[in-house]
């Protein structure tokens, strides 16, 4: 669907930057990150079955409180950290981009178009895909640690902020594509067009 309505913005605006949400945007790893959730929030103290439906999207800590709100601080932290552990030792067999997502890419690079990356997901999880999929596709990543003190509120506004003015982006001629209400809030909340 994003697809018809960024080739529709494509040609009314003049649009030469392109922001893609990656998990549930550009791939699809909802079997992988539920899975891998399930068994490190069972691994400190839950007892979540695995056909538990997980809401993707937000940053991690924010799906491990939703999913296990019983949990206390310390074993959600300790959720945290063994999530991230096991994803980046799992072999991620499960995620895949969706269909016809390296054509687009491809299309918007053939017609000069930059795309950046803007995730929640930490820098090596996301290199990883990126480059598995993507190598060459797309101009750069920003993920949660390359904004100065992300901890302390800082949300995906930040991130695009950022990217505007490491680049000399205009928002005018930028567009931000994701799955989630705040991919888009914090997009117009920059004046980016939204998808």
């Amino acid at each position: 669907i994003f697809k018809k309505e960024l080739r529709m913005l494509l040609t009314k605006r003049k649009i030469k930057n392109v922001m893609f949400d990656l998990d549930g945007t550009l791939i699809n790893s909802s079997i992988d990150v539920s899975r891998i959730l399930i068994n490190s929030i069972n691994k400190n103290g839950g007892n979540l079955s695995y056909d538990t439906k997980i809401k993707l999207g937000p940053p991690l800590p924010d799906m491990i409180s939703a999913t296990a709100p019983f949990l206390t601080k310390e074993q959600k932290q300790k959720v945290l950290e063994d999530y991230r552990i096991e994803y980046d030792k799992d072999e991620l067999k499960k995620t895949f981009p969706y269909n016809g997502i390296i054509d687009l890419l491809r299309f918007l690079k053939d017609n000069n178009i930059d795309v950046f990356i803007v995730t929640y997901k930490p820098k090596n999880l996301s290199t990883r895909i990126l480059q598995k999929y993507f190598k060459n596709l797309f101009v750069d990543i920003v993920t949660p640690s390359e904004v100065e003190n992300f901890a302390d509120g800082k949300t995906k506004t930040d991130m695009i902020k950022m990217l505007l003015t490491k680049y000399h982006l205009n928002a005018e001629e930028s567009v931000m594509i994701g799955d989630a209400k705040s991919d888009i809030m914090c997009a117009k909340a920059l004046k980016l067009y939204t998808i």
